[in-house]
């Protein structure tokens, strides 16, 4: 599982404008390696909480994550494992139409309310 866990890091911590300004502030301190660790630590934590407490994850970004729901509604769609009446795909959707609550502090967010 660490190395899972350290795979992801080092792909967040060079994509992810979060997790890399994470990067370069504790790699002078740490060196790369410990550093990755410390990242694949908190992200850990990130999932833990997105998962237990049903917490929006405040870095990520609305229209990638809604870009990558509907290619996998899509996928699962067309492997015909489950029928998702929601998604058309001939539409050009944007996050806003389907999930309008993203980014607004509410109890009608998606994933329960967000945390401060």
């Amino acid at each position: 599982m660490r190395a899972v866990l350290v795979e992801a890091a080092q792909v967040a911590a060079n994509t992810h404008p979060h997790w890399r300004s994470e990067l370069k502030r504790l790699e002078p301190r740490l060196g790369r390696n410990k550093s990755i660790v410390a990242i694949a630590r908190k992200l850990l934590v990130a999932v833990w909480h997105v998962l237990s407490e049903q917490a929006t994850d405040h870095f990520a970004e609305p229209d990638i994550v809604g870009r990558k729901l509907i290619k996998f509604a899509y996928e699962i769609e067309k492997k015909k494992k489950v029928i998702v009446p929601w998604v058309n795909l001939r539409h050009n959707l944007s996050v806003k139409d389907w999930m309008p609550a993203f980014g607004e502090r509410s109890d009608k967010h998606p994933l329960g309310a967000r945390r401060n």
